[in-house]
């Protein structure tokens, strides 16, 4: 049967496209037919699918769509490669985006199926926290800041500096990363 839900994926309607993509018993050859599929949310739902193939992995990620890329982020899976993840960041940054989207990239997304954030790499976390703390007037950059802060790869400079930041919930996050980075060195 696997084979042949494959085989039918160009007669199904969009509806039955998006349920089949986030069905986590969706077999591989259909999700890998779901990744070619030119419908966009349909790839969307398919990123967030937590029990994704590596093939279908592969072919969502050579795609143009950032939007299914952050999907893939979001949901660990590319938590493997982090300079894709780096590619991510700067090629939406180009296209611009505001603090709110550099959020993701600390800690993913409420909606996500795992509770684990995106490997982000050192340079992304360090362009974020410096990109967001010039957008400070915004509603909510306090918060992705200290997600910034608290992600498990933000560096000891990152840390010291929200330490003596004014702001009082900052403030708190850049000293719990302090105490984090310090408990890791007595391990």
């Amino acid at each position: 049967m696997a084979v042949e839900l494959a085989n039918h994926i160009h007669e199904m309607t969009n509806a039955e496209l998006n349920s089949t993509a986030k069905l986590r018993f969706t077999d591989k050859a259909t999700q890998v037919a779901l990744a070619k599929h030119p419908y966009l949310l349909c790839r969307k739902y398919l990123a967030h699918n937590p029990n994704l193939c590596e093939e279908a992995r592969d072919i969502l990620l050579a795609g143009k769509a950032n939007s299914v890329k952050a999907n893939l982020m979001i949901e660990g899976h590319l938590n493997h490669a982090p300079e894709k993840i780096s590619e991510l960041y700067f090629s939406m940054k180009r296209r611009g985006f505001g603090w709110w989207q550099r959020g993701i990239f600390a800690r993913g997304h409420y909606w996500a199926h795992n509770d684990a954030v995106p490997n982000t790499p050192v340079e992304v976390l360090e362009d974020m926290y410096d990109s967001t703390v010039k957008d400070k007037h915004h509603y909510g950059t306090d918060r992705t800041l200290a997600a910034i802060i608290s992600h498990p790869n933000a560096t000891l400079e990152m840390a010291i500096r929200a330490s003596t930041s004014e702001n009082e919930n900052l403030k708190q996050a850049g000293f719990a990363r302090l105490i984090e980075i310090e408990k890791a060195k007595e391990k």
